[in-house]
């Protein structure tokens, strides 16, 4: 390539391996020091560059296969741009098929930031660009690049996606979310001759995700997305779709959510293959746990999980789902590990990362990290409604009113939930929020506004009423049997925590009455805190034991739940997964954990069992019992 005879080329060769510049690896030569190269590229001339790029180039397209990225590389510093952008759109293409997103993104970009490039072709490559962006982990800001293309796209298919995709990225990077609707409703008409995309637009337009519009505009949306189905002809899709349209009517309680979900599992016979199945499986999973419905979340997620398989982005999506069912369920041990993991792994991303700052905070305040909650919290609640998240809000701001005791900081939150109709999932702040305006003096507002969601939520698919309800109506008239009734329910719900506040709540009243029941009454509250470290919750009701002389279990100094050197629930469960052949891996998809998680759990249990390695854990016996020998 440098144009010398093989002798010349040799003995220049020689004085550079002398000389200490190049050093001999491998039967190959190379430069010592990256700097080195640098150095010695940046002190040619530019003509003379291009013209060794030009012929590095023709070296590359005499190798099969044609190397497509490492000749992009030689045409662009060539100064050949057309044929680079040629080559690089190849080259992306390539990458996406083999699962590179990323990469296919960071070429995409570098052509059309810098590629002359017709409007048409300037468009396509734009949709190509959103396409793979909205497949990473953390997409890159190329909003701008697609706003560009579509400001010379005519009316059809291409400016329809590019308006979708705009408004999707904005979403992933925290937009504003009447943006996003705008350029949601500027898509539907130029995606005719695409009902699979025409139909995912219809129902992203049903998500409540815009304050200002109120739910019968979400409903109809949801009602032509469902229209639309039968025309896509392409499965996978048509699931997709429907696994939208669910999502979005669990959290209006239209109990028709239920029979898409059982049509969803039909067609795929309960095991989710393709990205696109795993999101619908994943996306009921959460906003059915938002609403209440924590098994049936539990089992989709198993089923999204399994399916996600070594796609790492569905798979990081699930976990973050799982955060909040283990949240819900009580399963707090090791929660905040693996919430520091995906706070770190979602750092790109708001909308996706608030669900990891939701969980985080809510545990500092159970933890008894009161410093954190109050820092948290009241930034989380703005920005979950900043960000659309009116489904999540109400874990965030029933800690903010337990916290504070103040009515006011839900006050946007209400605003929201009454103009979008999201009281099935909003209930569970009702309790927090009765007890803040009772002991403010708005009492009788409270008793109104109990008195009107109960009528508001008759008759839709909303569990949560069920208990937060006659809860509610508990801290109002401070009636025992509410309170106990109200505990019962959560315990059907699966929602130990809120259980363990009922009955924490009706032992209060049955002290004051003198009634002998409520040291069972406190017990139980003062078990459920221990078991899962909620450290604030635990230490009010020990000083409730200690004012009315109730003997309570301590806190075990060296932990909440005091295992000592037993191991502990989720210790036992991955060594025993560990024991039966599952890989780390393997066991974090079983448990909802990351890989990294799981090997925290397991190098404790191993230290606890006086064993070395994993392969000890198997037909040794020394997971009888989860004890130390």
């Amino acid at each position: 390539m440098a144009g010398l005879a093989r002798k010349e080329a040799v003995a220049g060769l020689d004085e550079l391996l002398v000389a200490g510049l190049l050093s001999e690896r491998d039967g190959l030569v190379a430069f010592r020091h990256v700097l080195a190269a640098q150095a010695v590229y940046g002190g040619i001339p530019l003509g003379r560059r291009q013209d060794l790029h030009e012929r590095a180039s023709a070296a590359m397209r005499a190798v099969e296969p044609v190397p497509l990225g490492q000749l992009a590389h030689h045409l662009r510093h060539a100064g050949l741009l057309p044929e680079w952008a040629g080559v690089a759109e190849r080259a992306a293409e390539q990458a996406s098929a083999l699962g590179d997103d990323a990469e296919a993104v960071r070429i995409l970009e570098d052509v059309l930031r810098s590629a002359p490039l017709e409007p048409e072709r300037r468009g396509g490559l734009a949709v190509r660009l959103g396409w793979a962006a909205a497949q990473v982990l953390r997409p890159p800001e190329v909003v701008d690049l697609l706003s560009d293309a579509l400001e010379s796209a005519a009316r059809g298919l291409q400016r329809g996606q590019l308006n979708f995709l705009i408004s999707m990225l904005r979403e992933r990077l925290g937009g504003d979310p009447a943006v996003q609707r705008r350029s949601l409703a500027a898509a539907v008409e130029d995606l005719g001759e695409r009902p699979d995309l025409a139909a995912w637009v219809m129902a992203a337009l049903g998500r409540p995700m815009d304050p200002s519009v109120p739910v019968a505009e979400h409903a109809r949306w949801l009602d032509r997305a469902l229209e639309t189905v039968p025309a896509i002809g392409d499965p996978v899709a048509e699931v997709f779709v429907l696994g939208k349209v669910a999502m979005s009517l669990s959290c209006i309680g239209d109990p028709r959510w239920a029979a898409l979900t059982v049509d969803i599992q039909r067609r795929t016979g309960d095991r989710p293959r393709h990205r696109q199945e795993v999101n619908a499986y994943r996306s009921i999973s959460e906003n059915a746990y938002c609403a209440g419905h924590f098994e049936i979340a539990d089992q989709l997620l198993a089923a999204a999980t399994l399916g996600a398989a070594e796609d790492d982005e569905p798979l990081a999506r699930c976990r973050l789902v799982g955060l909040l069912l283990a949240y819900g369920w009580g399963r707090w041990e090791g929660l905040d590990l693996e919430v520091a993991e995906l706070l770190e792994e979602y750092g790109g991303r708001p909308f996706d990362r608030i669900t990891a700052e939701t969980v985080a905070a809510c545990l500092a305040l159970a933890r008894g990290d009161l410093d954190t909650a109050r820092r948290d919290l009241p930034d989380v609640v703005r920005r979950t409604i900043t960000l659309g998240g009116y489904e999540l809000l109400p874990l965030s701001v029933t800690a903010l009113l337990r916290l504070t005791g103040e009515p006011g900081g839900a006050r946007a939150a209400l605003e929201v939930w009454n103009t979008k109709g999201l009281w099935p999932p909003a209930v569970r702040v009702l309790p927090a929020l009765t007890a803040a305006m009772a002991a403010t003096g708005g009492h009788d507002e409270a008793a109104a506004l109990v008195a009107r969601l109960s009528v508001t939520l008759d008759g839709l698919d909303a569990p949560l009423a069920a208990a937060a309800l006659p809860h509610a109506r508990a801290l109002l008239s401070g009636d025992a049997r509410e309170f106990a009734a109200a505990a019962d329910a959560y315990d059907r719900l699966g929602a130990p925590y809120e259980a363990a506040q009922a009955r924490e709540q009706a032992a209060e009243v049955l002290f004051a009455a003198q009634d002998p029941d409520a040291d069972a009454s406190l017990r139980a509250a003062h078990v459920t805190y221990l078991e899962l470290g909620a450290r604030w919750d635990l230490d009010r009701a020990a000083q409730t034991a200690r004012r009315y002389g109730v003997a309570v279990k301590a806190r075990h100094p060296g932990g909440p739940s005091g295992y000592g050197p037993a191991l502990s629930p989720r210790e036992l469960q991955v060594a025993e997964l560990a024991a039966a052949g599952l890989t780390n891996r393997e066991i974090g998809k079983e448990l909802f954990l990351s890989p990294k998680t799981v090997e925290k759990h397991l190098s404790a249990a191993l230290r606890k069992l006086g064993l070395r390695s994993r392969a000890a854990l198997g037909g040794s016996g020394a997971l009888n019992g989860g004890s130390a020998p």
